[in-house]
């Protein structure tokens, strides 16, 4: 499969913009790849509108959609794309893409950057529609979505509740000191 998806609020912080204008490359060296938009927000339309000016033929958006519906299309995806300009510290949405053996993209901003590794998707610069065309090709072209080394790089960089309080725990002692 080369369906890509982007799940998530239709923000423009979000990056949904800077991910339809690195689709129109991608639709251009890959014919058979869909992109999937889901969610609703407040500039839904105006990535509609932005998807349709850019003639892109082979995107999707599914509007807004309920927690029970994530596995089917994570079920349906072979990479997942986060590229956010915000700050965001540990999004769900990258966790759930990896808990589903889904690799993820995702923008060198915030907490997203320790959440993937090479083995589990990309780091590309937030903003930069070039460099996320060609890493959402790169990731099509690996193929690894469920794939046994995926889900034992995600397992290895899981992050137990406990580890990470401990660690919070660490650097405020710290800064007490």
């Amino acid at each position: 499969e080369s369906r890509v998806i982007f799940f998530g609020r239709l923000e423009r912080g979000k990056g949904v913009d800077i991910l339809l204008d690195a689709w129109k490359s991608v639709e251009g060296a890959l014919t058979s790849a869909e992109l999937i938009i889901a969610g609703g927000g407040s500039a839904q339309t105006f990535f509609e509108t932005r998807a349709r000016d850019l003639g892109l033929g082979r995107v999707r958006f599914t509007g807004r959609y309920e927690r029970s519906m994530l596995d089917a299309l994570l079920g349906q995806a072979a990479v997942s794309v986060h590229p956010s300009l915000w700050h965001e510290n540990s999004p769900y949405t990258v966790r759930e893409s990896l808990l589903a053996g889904v690799p993820a993209i995702v923008s060198n901003v915030g907490g997203m950057p320790e959440l993937v590794g090479p083995e589990t998707g990309a780091v590309t610069p937030p903003g930069d529609p070039a460099a996320l065309g060609r890493a959402i090709l790169a990731e099509l072209r690996r193929g690894s979505a469920g794939t046994t080394v995926l889900r034992e790089a995600v397992a290895l960089r899981a992050v137990s509740e406990n580890y990470h309080l401990e660690g919070l725990e660490g650097l405020y002692n710290a800064a007490r000191s």
